[in-house]
């Protein structure tokens, strides 16, 4: 079986039949052209009863997966509208199978992937996605939104539509533009904005400090001594691409047991705990001796950041957590505004993208209806409630793990509500059989090809040692 058949097999559009009387269009505004804005954009174009304008602030689409040629020359680089902005490093590979980063339905070009693809490879897919649909006709490209507002404030009025005013900013005639929509369906992503806290005594420190998000390649840290802090995924692949060249790796990682304690596998892996103390030159141990440093990196995330959005949207937003939003993904208030893929620490991202796009088509489209205001917004604190007693942070308002008690119920319920195709059985397993591995074996998990034998079962094989 192949892995499009697999995956599902899904319609272009939904499952729900159209109506046969003629729609008013409905203008639609997409913010942004990565990988959630391009499959919005694929869905909705698609059928005449839309007219859809995505706005791109780069000269490119595809968003983060993105490793622009010369980014190494432009460090500490935070505007986001450069053609030499980036938040990935040269040796990444995705922490999910190819499966899971293309759209399902589409020509895959799975031969011109690795098992875990590079950044250039999905980018490559994205930009082949972005042709092969005409979806360039729609974006407009190097376009900031600057602010989005409700026209009128009365979402629950039945005899009043409800419309969006939307101002952009030109970059290449720097001329500010108003337009009117129907439907606003925000896709800016969640990786620009870094969360750097605030580290008691960090500014002690005479070395270099900088965030992920700005760590390119591994050649500026050969021989010397580097502290990571954070225990998630960029943690992982850091210390897994540093520890061949560096010295003296320090860790700060908050889980009580780590794959990264293993001396005997990791004997340059020094795992230290918190409240650091930095020196001028160096941080001091628990025994009290000071381990000189060159380098902090801090592995911390990123912030949810939506800078165009006004108050009377009727959204608040922080690290990471919007509300209110009902499945994550729809404002309570004015449902004809909806943010896909704000969900976190979800490994299979395009397919899970491509499930809140076709949720939210068939709802626009008619073929459901959504629970009042009221009940929507309960469901929402009932969710966040449910996490902060479970001893999550606040921050993790939309992480989807464990994927079996937590993203998959989630995609079966969007699939039950707007009768989509659930996933099969076999891309379930696969799903989870990454997440886990990448949790125990982070310098390991890449190095495994899978095979899908069936909608039920596959194989998984060994292909290289980890480096």
């Amino acid at each position: 079986m192949s892995p499009a058949a697999a995956m599902k097999t899904v319609p272009s559009m939904s499952t729900t039949m159209q109506p046969e009387l003629a729609r008013p269009i409905t203008r639609i505004c997409v913010v942004g052209a990565g990988l959630s804005g391009l499959c919005t954009l694929r869905h909705f174009t698609a059928d005449p009863a839309y007219k859809v304008t995505a706005y791109e602030q780069q000269d490119r689409v595809g968003g983060l997966w993105n490793y622009p040629e010369g980014c190494e020359n432009y460090k500490n680089l935070q505007d986001d509208t450069s053609p030499y902005f980036c938040r990935m490093h040269r040796n990444l590979k995705t922490n999910a199978t190819k499966f899971f980063m293309t759209f399902a339905g589409e020509p895959r070009m799975t031969e011109e992937m690795d098992m875990f693809p590079t950044p250039q490879m999905v980018g490559k897919y994205l930009k082949t996605y972005a042709e092969y649909h005409g979806l360039y006709n729609h974006i407009k490209m190097r376009h900031v939104v600057k602010s989005i507002s409700p026209l009128g404030d009365n979402p629950q009025n039945p005899k009043e539509k409800q419309r969006w005013k939307v101002v952009v900013f030109d970059l290449a005639t720097s001329s500010l533009n108003e337009e009117i929509f129907d439907v606003v369906i925000i896709c800016n992503g969640q990786y620009r904005k870094l969360h750097t806290p605030d580290i008691p005594t960090l500014e002690n420190f005479g070395g270099t400090v900088l965030h992920s998000g700005e760590y390119r390649t591994r050649q500026p840290f050969q021989n010397q001594n580097v502290l990571l802090i954070g225990s998630g995924q960029s943690a992982n692949d850091l210390t897994c691409d540093l520890r061949v060249v560096v010295n003296k790796m320090l860790v700060v990682r908050r889980r009580q047991t780590d794959t990264f304690d293993d001396t005997a596998r990791f004997p340059n892996i020094l795992r230290i705990s918190e409240p650091l103390h930095f020196t001028t030159n160096g941080v001091i141990l628990d025994d009290g001796q000071v381990m000189p440093l060159d380098t902090v990196i801090l592995c911390t995330g990123y912030d949810l950041d939506f800078p165009f959005l006004t108050p009377e949207c009727r959204v608040k937003f922080n690290r990471g957590r919007v509300w209110p939003l009902y499945h994550h993904m729809i404002n309570c208030d004015y449902p004809t505004m909806a943010f896909i893929g704000c969900i976190l620490k979800a490994i299979p991202v395009l397919p899970v993208v491509e499930d809140q796009v076709r949720y939210y088509k068939v709802l626009l489209d008619g073929g459901f209806s959504l629970p009042s205001t009221e009940e929507m917004k309960a469901e929402c604190e009932q969710d966040y409630q449910s996490r902060m007693k479970k001893g999550m942070s606040d921050h993790k308002a939309h992480v989807m793990r464990p994927f079996d008690l937590r993203l998959l119920p989630y995609l079966d319920q969007l699939a039950k509500e707007a009768d989509l195709i659930p996933w099969t059985l076999v891309m379930r397993k696969i799903a989870i059989t990454c997440d886990n591995s990448n949790t125990v074996e982070p310098c390991d998990a890449r190095n495994y090809h899978f095979d899908i034998i069936n909608g039920e079962n596959f194989t998984m094989k060994r292909i290289q040692e980890s480096s």
